[in-house]
């Protein structure tokens, strides 16, 4: 009986192995590229577009004492 478990973790570690690698496989991603001869031309490119930016962070500055300027020493 002892045999027969070994027999089968082995077996079941071969099928795991190959299932690993057959989906690393699998995930590879083929890269195309495009080609064109070259040409001598003038680029120009416009973008128009209205709206608001915002910033992604946001930081509130504050002190904690107030008062008034009186020297800025430089």
């Amino acid at each position: 009986m002892f045999k027969h478990k070994k027999t089968i973790a082995f077996i079941l570690i071969l099928f795991l192995a190959g299932g690993y690698f057959f989906y690393a496989k699998s995930k590879k991603v083929k890269v195309e590229y495009t080609t064109t001869e070259i040409k001598k031309e003038n680029l120009a490119k416009t973008v128009s577009v209205t709206g608001s930016i915002q910033s992604r962070n946001k930081a509130e500055v504050s002190s904690k004492l107030s008062g008034k300027v009186k020297k800025i020493f430089f």
